[in-house]
């Protein structure tokens, strides 16, 4: 493999440039790989995007499952014929160029960065993935491509993937399960931006068994995204001007004024959201984010935007499979799923033989064991999170997570 490095002119022609290749490795729940690239840029994009949800290590094993990136060139990555077949997943065109049980050859295009052609061999503990130039606004979509081979990763392991959001104190998690719009994510930023909490995610976590722990209990684990944050979480907030100010990756420019957010309707359809990377967050709010915690309770959030104050009331006597409402669709886990077969999940050690938890375990079930609440909330909770989530622990029997 040349150790020459393609930079991408203004006219979009590229040149190779001395550069020297970089290593690191990412694991998650037990799901380990190794990163081989030619671009530079790339562990530091990745750290600012994935960490502290996935560990980084500068010296991985050589036995891991492999991604290696290359940088293509000029012509290195092929223009797709239009009759060639293709997955869409939302914006993304994933187009197949070559399908074989040899050899698998897609070109993934999201139409806002540049494409990535992607080459894999059924059975063997690797994929190349050709970058057309090493400039920073070709990095995204190749740390997307890490996140999902990780998922391969976890799933194989039996990992179960909820929409909820996920806060935590001394390693004790609160679970906050809604449905799309039903407050996690907002609660989850508050907790972490004004209540002291760590937070591992606001949208989607997944529960797992703990490899190389004595205790083989469950965990919660967030999953890297960028957090989407309601303008009306942030009306009152201590850190409302730096939000305005702020040139957000996602925005490109500043927001400016979020003041028309307190006369709009609390709602899926009507909020107004900007979205953060973990680093933005962390770096604004001056939050904490943790991997993963044991989970401790279920918070199920009810956001009323004309009530005062909140109520807060034990759940008891659910059916049997109460949880499984919250898992995660095919929507959700779409940019997870590997549909053209990319990656052998089989390479990757499964859950049991980690010593994690055996094949009898359902983490649902397991979940359905835990102290539940129902929390009715509005808007003026905002100017009190650590009172609120004080009296939410106390209704749970966690008073001392409150401390």
């Amino acid at each position: 493999m040349s150790n020459r490095l393609a930079t991408c002119d203004s006219d979009g022609t590229s040149e190779s440039s001395p550069g020297s290749e970089s290593l690191f490795g990412l694991s998650v729940a037990g799901a380990s790989i190794r990163v081989e690239s030619e671009i530079p840029e790339l562990a530091a994009w990745a750290a600012r995007l994935l960490s502290p949800t996935f560990t980084f290590t500068s010296d991985p094993g050589t036995d891991l499952f492999t991604v290696r990136v290359v940088a293509a060139g000029p012509g290195g990555v092929p223009a797709v014929d239009p009759r060639a077949p293709r997955l869409l997943l939302d914006e993304t065109r994933v187009s197949v160029l070559e399908y074989r049980a040899e050899r698998v050859v897609v070109v993934q295009d999201d139409g806002e960065h540049p494409p990535i052609l992607i080459s894999a061999v059924p059975g063997v503990a690797g994929v190349e993935l050709a970058v057309p130039c090493a400039e920073s606004v070709a990095v995204r979509p190749v740390v997307r491509f890490l996140k999902f081979v990780l998922a391969a990763g976890v799933l194989a392991g039996g990992a179960v993937f909820l929409h909820g959001a996920a806060i935590a104190r001394a390693g004790r998690a609160l679970m906050i399960m809604a449905p799309s719009g039903g407050g996690k994510s907002s609660l989850s930023f508050l907790a972490g931006s004004r209540a002291g909490w760590d937070v591992l995610s606001d949208d989607l976590v997944f529960l797992a068994g703990a490899p190389g722990r004595a205790d083989r209990s469950m965990r919660v684990h967030g999953w890297p995204h960028r957090l989407g944050v309601s303008t009306s979480a942030l009306m009152g907030h201590p850190a409302r001007a730096r939000f305005e100010e702020a040139a957000l990756r996602r925005h490109g420019a500043p927001a400016g004024s979020f003041e028309g957010a307190r006369s709009l309707p609390w709602g899926n359809r009507t909020r107004k959201r900007i979205y953060l990377d973990l680093d933005e967050f962390r770096g604004l709010t001056g939050a904490t984010m943790v991997a993963e915690a044991v989970p401790a309770a279920v918070v199920l959030p009810h956001p009323e935007q004309e009530r005062r104050g909140w109520t807060i009331e034990r759940v008891s006597g659910q059916p049997a499979g109460w949880s499984r409402r919250f898992l995660a669709n095919a929507g959700e886990l779409k940019f997870m799923t590997d549909f053209l077969g990319l990656i052998d999940r089989s390479l990757f050690p499964a859950r049991e033989a980690d010593g994690g938890q055996s094949s009898d375990d359902d983490p649902c079930r397991e979940l359905e064991r835990l102290p539940v609440v129902s929390v009715r909330y509005g808007p003026d909770a905002n100017e009190h999170m650590p009172r609120f989530w004080a009296e939410v622990c106390d209704a749970l029997g966690l008073a001392e997570a409150a401390r």
